[in-house]
């Protein structure tokens, strides 16, 4: 229990050491990129720090993804299960990646029938469908499309989330979702590999499963399922 708690207070530390420059640094690129106080004198200099914001940004969110997990693991998250509408989480996930799907090209569907209901935790569940729709719409190229179909199955609500992106080959199929599992796509910018990670490992703390079944160059398909509410009635 002493282990747990140090862990835990230094995971808090250290994710104020590291974000709070972090934020500061950001938050003065940008700024100098929208010239705040003045011209900047020179138009290398907004270039230049647009350039530190972004690379700011994806460093924050490597960097949240490495606190993320190591804190799942230190305190056993999540410790509560109640009575959710998969359906409606789902919705509002997909309202969430929406832009980033337009942005792409990406088209996204859905089938959600009202008032789907698991016992799992919320705030899990959400972690989970951003972290499966993050990867389909940034690995389908333009013009593919992205689906995601909520149904409720005997004991379990399934969530399949189907994409028609680059997929897995075999060798990478049988690790996806081992923590700091990296595979190179061409033209793509390559995460850490934690986010099916932790949504992998949210699901099975849920009493449910994430599966992955997927064919290089044929897309992937990402089914989640959780304890339907009546299951432990």
């Amino acid at each position: 229990m002493h282990a747990e708690r140090a862990k835990a207070d230094f995971m808090a530390h250290m994710s104020h050491e590291l974000r709070t420059p972090l934020n500061a640094i950001i938050g003065f690129a940008e700024v100098i990129e929208s010239s705040m106080f003045g011209a900047t004198g020179h138009p290398k200099y907004v270039e230049y720090a647009r350039d530190i914001g972004r690379a700011g940004r994806q460093l924050h969110g490597r960097v949240g993804e490495i606190l993320e997990f190591v804190d799942l693991d230190a305190r056993q998250h999540p410790d509560c299960s109640a009575s959710v509408d998969v359906s409606l989480l789902a919705r509002e996930s997909l309202g969430a990646i929406l832009p980033e799907a337009r942005g792409r090209g990406v088209q996204l569907l859905a089938a959600l029938p009202k008032d789907v209901r698991a016992l799992a935790d919320a705030s899990a569940v959400r972690r989970i469908f951003a972290s499966v729709l993050a990867n389909a719409v940034q690995y389908t190229p333009k013009g593919g499309e992205v689906r995601m179909q909520v149904k409720r199955e005997r004991e379990f609500v399934l969530v399949t989330v189907r994409d028609t992106g680059l997929g897995f080959s075999d060798t990478e199929r049988e690790v996806a979702g081992e923590a700091f599992r990296r595979f190179n796509r061409p033209g793509h910018a390559t995460g850490l590999g934690l986010g099916l990670a932790v949504a992998t490992t949210l699901a099975r703390r849920m009493g449910g499963t994430l599966r992955i079944a997927s064919a290089q160059g044929q897309g992937t398909t990402v089914e989640l399922r959780l304890p339907a509410e009546a299951a432990r009635a």
